[in-house]
């Protein structure tokens, strides 16, 4: 139980978010299923000493090479670990999504999505002295002296061609991964960086060894320099080795828990999609717009804002309204 534990802590924590980070639009979880129900019936052995082709398809290779990967910013990689079906779920959930979207309703949105983000970028020193920021688990010097690099990112994405409605009704992951995907991914590791602790260096550190395979299933170990919190100091730096399932799927290892997690997230997904009327957003067009008026009208509080208590009651009603815009 222990060692589930810590796998669920090190690959469900780390691995599922930063992969989820990337596609933005996924929704949470709350289903059940079987972790091992994908699985392939398919046998690889583990030669004592495999040549170059062999190493290719070792589950403690691809395994090292993914979190390599993240390490580097490489988020083309990361696709390219996913199974196939991961693939077509995936393109098929955004795809399926941008369909039923209404062109003016989301260009608006993402107009709005901009003015935030220049809002937030001129408004450093009244969301930093804002005391609720005190008690929450974030390192806010760190966020506070590179504002602008943490921006940066937002911006990168209501920019990138997620704001192109006939770019996402096509969309293509692997495309988007190895673009906007490794752009985002390098400049959120180089944030990373400038924390003592390095969430990325800390977080995705590890020697991977091959314990046992059989067939299509095969445990690892990972040796990680200890764990991190990513808040003001490290928990500690003792050495530790974690155990943790891997999948052969579609002829593509994946570690189990993070496969689970995913299908998981896909099931929300496709129920998401499929209770969207096909016509609903566009039969509600003009609501939805005067709703995102609102929003931009909030927002201009906030640009007038000359004190945190302002900025903070002007974004509450500002979130107000999002979570008012997303419900319908």
């Amino acid at each position: 139980m222990r060692n589930r534990s810590i796998n669920q802590n090190f690959w469900y924590g780390r691995c599922l978010l930063m992969i989820t980070l990337l596609f933005g639009t996924l929704p949470g979880c709350n289903q059940t299923a079987s972790p091992k129900n994908d699985a392939q019936d398919k046998t690889v052995s583990a030669p004592d000493t495999p040549d170059k082709e062999s190493l290719s398809s070792r589950p403690d290779v691809a395994v090292q090479g993914l979190l390599a990967a993240v390490q580097a910013g490489d988020a083309g990689v990361i696709w390219d670990s996913l199974p196939a079906r991961h693939h077509v779920e995936i393109n098929g959930i955004i795809r399926g999504f941008a369909a039923k979207m209404d062109r003016e309703v989301w260009e608006r949105a993402f107009k709005v999505a901009r003015r935030i983000v220049n809002v937030l970028r001129s408004k450093p020193d009244l969301i930093f002295k804002n005391p609720d920021l005190k008690s929450l688990s974030v390192n806010v010097r760190l966020f506070s002296e590179n504002w602008d690099e943490v921006i940066d990112l937002v911006q990168l994405l209501v920019d990138s061609d997620l704001a192109d409605l006939d770019k996402l009704r096509a969309f293509d992951g692997k495309s988007f991964f190895n673009e906007t995907g490794t752009r985002f991914l390098k400049q959120l590791v180089a944030l990373s960086a400038k924390d003592p602790n390095d969430p990325f260096r800390k977080g995705f550190e590890a020697e991977v060894r091959l314990i046992v395979i059989d067939g299509s299933a095969a445990t690892i170990g990972l040796e990680t320099g200890g764990t991190f919190v990513m808040t003001r100091q490290a928990v500690d730096g003792e050495s530790r080795e974690t155990q943790m399932k891997v999948l052969l799927v579609d002829d593509t290892w994946i570690v189990e828990e993070l496969h689970y997690g995913l299908s998981k997230l896909y099931v929300d997904g496709r129920a998401m999609v499929a209770g969207i009327p096909d016509d609903g957003i566009r039969n509600n067009r003009d609501p939805l717009i005067k709703l995102l008026e609102t929003v931009e009208e909030d927002i201009g509080r906030i640009e007038l804002a000359k004190t945190s208590r302002q900025v903070v009651q002007a974004l509450a009603l500002a979130q107000l309204r999002v979570s008012q815009l997303i419900s319908a």
